[in-house]
C-alpha cells in the first residue's frame, strides 16, 4: 500500500497497471460474494437487479448505474476511487484479490464461466451517415464542420444492431456487407436457429486479419436486415463514437440512439479498452488537455471554443467516458508527457436528474489525483453539461417542439 507521511493514499503506476489487469467485474465479485447464474450472466441473490456479465461489466439496473471492478467496488462497497485501485491491485490492507490461479475463494461460489472474454469488434458501419448528421447537428447543435471531418476519420459513425444479437466479427470487407451476427439471448436463438449458418469469421475490424480464422454459427447483417422486415428482429440506426490507440487502431466504442425523445439506450461494445476513449485531437504545439465526461460534450466544447475564440479551441479534448474512469486520462499523459496543464470540464448535475453530483466529485478527484504534477484548472459549464450550453447558444428548442418541426427522428 503507498501511503504519504500525511496519510493520505496514492497509488503508483504499476498499481493502476494492475487494476486496469483485475478490472473484471465478474471474478471479483466472484472472490468475495455468493454469486447466482442466470442464464449467460450472475446476479446476486438480494439484488436480483444486480448483473455481471461475462465480459467483465457490472449493471445495477435498479440504480441505473453500471460500470467494470473499479466502478463497482467504489458504487456498491463505498470505497474512493485510490482505494478501489489499490483494492484490485492487492495492496490496500488485505492480501491480493483471490483468483484462480491461487487458493480457492473464503466464500463457496459458482464455477466460474468457461467462455472466453468477449472479443472487441466494430460495430456494422450503416450504408448511409444521414441521421448521425441530422441528429448531432440539428438536434444537438455540433457544426458541420465538426462533424465531417470525424465521420471521414471514422471518429464518429452512423451504425445498425439488431436487438439480441451480437455483432462477432466479418467474413470479408464492409463492401461485402460481411458483418456476422450471432444470438445473445437465449429466446433470440431460438428465434432465429433455423438461419442460422456456418461462417469464417476473418476479422474483428475489417481491416486486420486474425491470425487464425474462426467458424461460427451466424447470420449476415443483410440476412438479419431481412429478418427485421419479417419481424423477427428490431434493426437500430445508432451513433458510435471511437477511440483508437497510437497506432491507428481502433480500441473503444461507445454507442448510443439518436432519439431525442423517449428513453435513450447507451452501451459500450464489449471488449472496449477505456485507456483509449475518444479524444479530439489538439494542435503539436498544445501544452495542455481538455477533460469532459462524453464524446457529444467533447465536440460540444471544441465548437464552443471555436466560436468564441478561446485558446483552448486547439487543446486536445478527451471524454472519459464517465466520471468515474480515469484509465484514459492516465493513458493519455503517459503518452503524452510534453502536457503540463490538465482542463476539467466535468459536468454540473445539477438539473434534477442525478442523485448526486458525481462530476463535481470527481473533479475534486482528479484534482487531488493530479494536482502535485500537473497545473489544473477547471471549468464548469453554465448548464447541467456543454452540450447543454452549445444548445442553449445555438437557441435549440427542447426536443418537444422539435419533433413537432418534423426533424428527422431515426430509430433508437
Amino acid at each position: 500500500m503507498s501511503q504519504r507521511k500525511n496519510g493520505t493514499l496514492f497509488y503508483t503506476k504499476e498499481e493502476l497497471n494492475k487494476a486496469h489487469e483485475n478490472s473484471s467485474a465478474l471474478n471479483y465479485a466472484m472472490s468475495r460474494y455468493q454469486l447466482k447464474c442466470v442464464g449467460n450472466y450472475y446476479t446476486m441473490p438480494e439484488h436480483d437487479s444486480m448483473r455481471f456479465t461475462l465480459d467483465g461489466k457490472w449493471y445495477w439496473n435498479s440504480q441505473g448505474t453500471q460500470g467494470d471492478a473499479l466502478d463497482f467496488i467504489q458504487v456498491y462497497e463505498g470505497k474512493s476511487f485510490v482505494e478501489a485501485v489499490l483494492t484490485l491491485a492487492g495492496t490496500l490492507y488485505s492480501p491480493p484479490m483471490q483468483t484462480q490461479e491461487t487458493s480457492p475463494p473464503v466464500r463457496p461460489t459458482p464455477p466460474a464461466p468457461t467462455q472466453e472474454p468477449v472479443p472487441f469488434v466494430l460495430p456494422e458501419m450503416d450504408k448511409s451517415q444521414k441521421y448521425v448528421f441530422a441528429y448531432l447537428h440539428k438536434t444537438r447543435g455540433i457544426s458541420p464542420q465538426l462533424i465531417r471531418p470525424l465521420l471521414k476519420d471514422r471518429h464518429i459513425m452512423q451504425v445498425r444492431q439488431f436487438v439480441g444479437m451480437r455483432i462477432c466479427g466479418y467474413a470479408g470487407s464492409e463492401q461485402d456487407n460481411a458483418a456476422l451476427y450471432i444470438p445473445s439471448r437465449p429466446d433470440m436463438e431460438e428465434a432465429v436457429r433455423p438461419y442460422l449458418q456456418e461462417r469464417q469469421i476473418v476479422s474483428r475490424d475489417v481491416l486486420h486479419p486474425l491470425p487464425e480464422k474462426k467458424t461460427v454459427l451466424c447470420v449476415t447483417g443483410e440476412e438479419a436486415s431481412q429478418l427485421a422486415q419479417q419481424g423477427i428482429l428490431q434493426e437500430k440506426h445508432r451513433l458510435a463514437m471511437l477511440g483508437y490507440d497510437t497506432e491507428g487502431n481502433a480500441q473503444y466504442c461507445s454507442i448510443r440512439s439518436m432519439n431525442s425523445i423517449g428513453k435513450g439506450f447507451k452501451m459500450d461494445m464489449p471488449g472496449s479498452n477505456k485507456q483509449w476513449p475518444f479524444l479530439l485531437p489538439g494542435s503539436i504545439e498544445a501544452k495542455g488537455v481538455v477533460i469532459v465526461e462524453s464524446p457529444i460534450e467533447a465536440m460540444s466544447y471544441r465548437d464552443l471554443c471555436t466560436m468564441t475564440g478561446s485558446v483552448y479551441k486547439n487543446y486536445p479534448i478527451l471524454a472519459l467516458g464517465g466520471v468515474k474512469v480515469s484509465f484514459g486520462l492516465e493513458n493519455f499523459l503517459t503518452n503524452h508527457p510534453e502536457i503540463s496543464e490538465i482542463r476539467l470540464g466535468l459536468n454540473r448535475d445539477d438539473d434534477g436528474k442525478h442523485k448526486e453530483k458525481a462530476g463535481e466529485r470527481a473533479t475534486e478527484h482528479l484534482k487531488q489525483t493530479y494536482g502535485d504534477r500537473y497545473q489544473i484548472s477547471v471549468h464548469v459549464p453554465a448548464e447541467n453539461d456543454w452540450n447543454d450550453v452549445l444548445k442553449k447558444l445555438r437557441g435549440i428548442q427542447p426536443p418537444e417542439l422539435q419533433q413537432q418541426r418534423n426533424i428527422p427522428m431515426p430509430q433508437r
